[in-house]
C-alpha cells in the first residue's frame, strides 16, 4: 500500500495484488490519481484505490461513508485504461461531493434533483444516465487540460 498526504487533508491509498500488475503500474495509479485529486479540488477526501478481477465493468466507486470512498479498477486492463478507469470514477466522486449526486443504500440513484429506481439504473442504457453523461464528459475536460 502506498499513501500520500498534502497540505490538505486528503489521503490516497493504493492497493494492488503483487500478481496482476508491476511496480510501475501502481506508481503509475498514485500519481494520475494526485493529479486526479488535485484538478477537481477533492481535499477532504480519503480514496482508497484497488485493482481487482471485474466480470463486466472497467472499474466502479464505492461511497463508503462521508468522504471515504474505495475505487476498483480492473485489474488486467491495459495501463491506459486504468487510468481512463480512475479518472471516471475519481469524476463520480467529485459528483457526490459536489451534490449533484447520491447514491442511495436500496440501489436508487438521486441525479441533481431527480430519483432514478434500481430498475432503471439497471434497464436504462449505460450511455444514456446522466451521471455517466456527466463523468464522461469530466474525463474529456481532464484529459484535455492535462495535454497542455
Amino acid at each position: 500500500m502506498i499513501k500520500h498526504t498534502t497540505d490538505y487533508n486528503v489521503l490516497i491509498s493504493v492497493r494492488e495484488p503483487i500478481k496482476y500488475s508491476s511496480c510501475t503500474d501502481f506508481r503509475s495509479l498514485l500519481d494520475e490519481s494526485i493529479s486526479l485529486v488535485n484538478f477537481w479540488n477533492l481535499y477532504d477526501c480519503n480514496i482508497t484505490i484497488s485493482t481487482v478481477q471485474l466480470k463486466h465493468e472497467h472499474g466502479n466507486v464505492t461511497h463508503v461513508s462521508k468522504s471515504k470512498y474505495w475505487v476498483y479498477v480492473h485489474a488486467t486492463d491495459p495501463d491506459n485504461t486504468k487510468k481512463q478507469t480512475l479518472c471516471h470514477e475519481i469524476a463520480h466522486i467529485h459528483q457526490i461531493e459536489s451534490g449533484i449526486l447520491s447514491l442511495r443504500g436500496d440501489g436508487r440513484v438521486r441525479w441533481k434533483n431527480e430519483i432514478y429506481t434500481r430498475h432503471d439504473v439497471y434497464t436504462l442504457p449505460y450511455h444514456t444516465l446522466p451521471w455517466e453523461i456527466d463523468a464522461q464528459c469530466k474525463e474529456k475536460i481532464y484529459w484535455k487540460f492535462k495535454k497542455f
